[in-house]
């Protein structure tokens, strides 16, 4: 089972854009306290303006297609695998997990590995 509205851990493959289109086509109406969509993307995104303003590019697309509600994790699986290992290393790593945001490193370990396991997306796949 899925932990939001995308599909579950590794299931999404036709990429970010079909994750977001497939979600953005869900009769909104009828869910109004479930519109959850957590999406794990690369944070090499934001190392450039361009790569900003496509990121930006996807979520207005989402928006204007009638999507409700994004959560975004900006983490790799490597680093996200550290602070698993290590978790002295990473006290301050934040993660969206369903509805709220938690400390990593306090959640346990069903629920950091089922983080780990969702899809990282890249732009363009």
């Amino acid at each position: 089972m899925a932990d939001s509205l995308g599909a579950a851990q590794g299931r999404d493959r036709r990429g970010v854009t079909g994750l977001l289109n497939s979600v953005a086509k869900l009769p909104h109406q009828l869910l109004p306290t479930a519109t959850t969509l957590n999406v794990k993307l690369d944070p090499k995104l934001l190392d450039t303006d361009a790569g900003i303003g496509n990121v930006a590019a996807l979520i207005r697309a989402h928006f204007e297609q009638g999507g409700q509600q994004l959560q975004f994790n900006l983490v790799n699986r490597a680093t996200l695998l550290d602070a698993k290992q290590h978790p002295e290393k990473h006290a301050d790593l934040m993660v969206r997990v369903a509805g709220y945001r938690a400390p990593f490193t306090s959640l346990w370990d069903d629920l950091q590995d089922e983080i780990i396991a969702r899809t990282e997306h890249e732009l363009g796949r």
